[in-house]
């Protein structure tokens, strides 16, 4: 699968290159779309040391291919 990176991701990128770790932080709490699922930055690396970057993807159950019975019914206790 060959997927292209969303023009507004790209484009916020390239803006941040070659500047420092802090300036990055603009991307915590950000989406990004693919079409068929979504990236989210739930945590953006402060400095060289600080924790990685954590990000979150998102996809609906119909493009995850989950039948309606998974989830469509109580778990039992």
């Amino acid at each position: 699968m060959n997927l292209e990176i969303p023009s507004n991701l790209k484009q916020e990128i390239l803006s941040l290159d070659g500047r420092g770790y802090k300036v990055y932080k603009i991307l915590q709490g950000k989406s990004f779309n693919y079409g068929s699922f979504t990236v989210t930055f739930e945590h953006v690396q402060g400095d060289s040391f600080a924790q990685p970057t954590r990000l979150s993807v998102s996809i609906g159950m119909d493009e995850a291919g989950f039948v309606p019975f998974l989830y469509s019914t109580l778990a039992p206790r």
